[in-house]
């Protein structure tokens, strides 16, 4: 169930994301980062179910790999997100870093003998191979190394929705703790198969409530933050024509349209912000509480703090 509302969550922010993954390149990495989140959380058997995926692939567990790298290169491209964002891509940003390790989680599998026919449970039921047990170490090995990046990164600017992301990691890394140490024990001969099960299950519970969490933290910068800047920037434009500083006509037919582009809604909202401050100056606006509110709203997000400028996904949080 959980992996059903990842998979929602996701998929809705790959489709918000997409005008914007376009017209701008510093969004291109969260996107793929979702897009890659897609096609693992659909491997889990929704809305494909994992034999018939499985079949695609040749029927031989590849679908196993598949999940596992595109889980990778989600991880990654967010991780590369924050680091635009800290503006310190640097080396581990490298896509080689990316190749590295999806070359590896490739050769440890390909090692794996009698990897048989389709089995959802495909590491859990094999974990006494030895690489069996290092490809799955090494697969959640890589994800607490990205993610442990991820909130280095993050609590640089530890602030508002930043501790969503540090909070949403920190669990990912507590189911992938839990999941090498189930693997760890299993192949090393403690517990049985109802063990292997218990704690397979247990592990998954915190990885996918971390990402849960951060879908949250996407989705607060991706759909709420924008949609709060485009109701302000329409309440300061209606504020403008209540005092009749705005013109009315073909410029009101126009005002959707500019407030859809964030380029031309940032551009209309310093015009009105421009136009408001210089008819109080002159005596020919007096806001009211609830005007003013409004009007320092549109100003803080025009003008933010420089020394907390949240540009996770591309653009001002």
């Amino acid at each position: 169930m959980i992996q059903l509302i990842c998979l929602f969550a996701v998929a809705v922010l790959v489709v918000v994301r997409v005008p914007h993954a376009f017209t701008s390149e510093a969004a291109r990495p969260a996107w793929w980062a979702t897009a890659s989140g897609v096609v693992a959380l659909t491997t889990y058997g929704i809305p494909v179910p994992f034999t018939t995926y499985d079949l695609f692939l040749g029927s031989s567990n590849i679908t196993t790999l598949v999940r596992d790298l595109a889980a990778v290169s989600a991880f990654w491209f967010f991780r590369e997100a924050l680091a635009r964002r800290a503006g310190s891509v640097g080396r581990f940003g490298s896509r080689w870093g990316l190749a590295v390790i999806s070359a590896v989680c490739v050769v440890s599998f390909l090692l794996i003998q009698n990897k048989g026919t389709t089995d959802v449970a495909f590491i859990t039921n094999r974990l006494d191979q030895t690489f069996v047990w290092i490809y799955g170490s090494a697969y959640m090995a890589s994800l607490i190394w990205i993610s442990l990046s991820a909130i280095l990164l993050a609590a640089k600017n530890w602030r508002g929705v930043q501790m969503t992301f540090i909070i949403g990691f920190t669990s990912v890394i507590i189911g992938c703790v839990l999941e090498i140490g189930y693997l760890t024990a299993s192949h090393f001969g403690y517990g049985g198969q109802s063990f292997r099960y218990l704690a397979w299950n247990t592990s998954e519970l915190p990885f996918f409530l971390g990402l849960l969490i951060i879908m949250a933290g996407v989705a607060w910068i991706a759909i709420v933050t924008p949609s709060r800047r485009r109701i302000l920037v329409s309440k300061l434009h209606h504020i403008a024509q209540q005092n009749e500083l705005s013109q009315h006509g073909p410029e009101n037919l126009g005002v959707v349209r500019r407030l859809f582009s964030e380029k031309k809604m940032l551009a209309r909202a310093s015009e009105l912000v421009r136009l408001l401050d210089k008819a109080q100056r002159h005596g020919n606006f007096h806001p009211s509480s609830r005007e003013t509110y409004i009007i320092g709203q549109v100003k803080q997000f025009l003008t933010p703090d420089p020394e907390f400028s949240p540009m996770v996904l591309g653009k001002a949080a």
